[in-house]
């Protein structure tokens, strides 16, 4: 039995992590140049620190399984309705990257629709099926998650078998803006939403929440890597979110390749939707259709008035309401764990390096 939780947790949390984030990294990685490795560099320790320290708080207290949850417990109601605003944030702007990308992939699939109204479709449909509370693909997602890692394996062979040294060089020199490699990186590594599934799966065994996020972590890097390498070098200049530079290869990964995506794009929107609508259902009790009129209309409106650059939505989502996850889970470590005098030192040092990366994505986003 615990080889079975522990095989589902470990899918569960790549499921999580190998999001729609990837597509965005050759062109972050392109747009950002060399800054992007000193970024990995980062990001990699500091999510899997907190992915951890997460999964420690959750492991030794019962009541609470969320962020927002654990955040009102221990730091008061207040910080609770400042956590639920940065949930809205989080789930909210990656459902805006969703919209987009779907449009981009339906459109790969048939151009006689523009990305722009194929998002706009692909967007009613999640309302729709959100509406009849439809669930999740559930069991299958274990499948979808193998499909989709094998997918950016195959992506990566073809790229390579197309790499070309010059423009790896190039790609990785523009370095055109050198800030926004930051926050689409954290977006794509941050998995800690898969803690509280991994927690009904393993109680409070930390060591199993350890080995399974360490051993997902290398699988993502490696994947994380792998894409991004072989794309850059093989294509100068890589669309926003690499399946479209593919696509003009030609052949069935043309149509594959923009499927999955899809799929993969639907069912993770899916799961974002109604999480936010039982937010509001839960947190203030209110109605079904007023929990979904409020999750719906705002990203719709917002999508529908032109806020629907792929990257760039990653880029804020990751780099602001990301790094405020990560910030709300080391105040509340802190609060709870009593660490000592030099870890404490470390955990507001990460604590200020997220809040000054948040501050700068802000200013990068809105006035430079």
């Amino acid at each position: 039995m615990n080889h079975k939780s522990s095989l589902l947790g470990f899918f569960i949390y790549l499921g999580t992590a190998i999001g729609l984030g990837v597509f965005a990294l050759p062109y972050a990685f392109n747009q950002s140049g060399f800054f992007s490795f000193f970024y990995l560099l980062f990001l990699v320790p500091a999510v899997f620190l907190t992915t951890l320290a997460f999964s420690k708080i959750l492991t030794l207290q019962t009541n609470v399984h969320t962020i927002a949850g654990s955040a009102g417990f221990f730091l008061g109601a207040k910080v609770k309705h400042i956590a639920l605003a940065i949930v809205f944030l989080e789930m909210g702007g990656a459902l805006l990257a969703y919209f987009s990308a779907g449009g981009i992939f339906l459109n790969i699939l048939s151009p006689l629709i523009s990305p722009y109204l194929w998002g706009i479709i692909f967007a009613l449909i999640i309302f729709a099926l959100i509406f009849f509370d439809i669930k999740s693909v559930g069991a299958s997602e274990l499948y979808l998650t193998i499909a989709i890692v094998v997918l950016f394996l195959l992506l990566s062979a073809i790229g390579f078998s197309h790499f070309r040294t010059t423009n790896l060089a190039l790609n990785l020199g523009m370095a055109e803006e050198k800030f926004l490699a930051y926050g689409v990186i954290l977006f794509s590594l941050a998995g800690w939403s898969a803690v509280p599934a991994l927690r009904e799966l393993f109680g409070q065994e930390y060591r199993r929440f350890v080995s399974t996020i360490g051993l997902g972590t290398v699988i993502v890097i490696t994947v994380y890597l792998l894409f991004t390498v072989a794309t850059v070098g093989a294509f100068f200049n890589p669309s926003q979110e690499a399946l479209s530079s593919y696509a003009t290869l030609g052949g069935i990964m043309r149509y594959s390749g923009a499927l999955l995506g899809v799929l993969n794009v639907l069912t993770s929107a899916l799961v974002l939707g109604l999480y936010l609508k039982n937010v509001f259902r839960r947190d203030y009790n209110l109605s079904k259709n007023a929990s979904l009129f409020l999750m719906a209309i705002p990203i719709f409106m917002l999508y529908i008035f032109g806020i629907s650059s792929f990257v760039k939505i990653i880029s804020f989502v990751g780099g602001v309401a990301i790094a405020a996850d990560a910030v709300l889970i080391w105040l509340i470590y802190q609060k709870f764990m009593c660490p000592s005098v030099v870890k404490k030192i470390a955990i507001f040092l990460l604590i200020g390096i997220f809040l000054l990366g948040a501050v700068y994505e802000v200013y990068f986003t809105f006035f430079k």
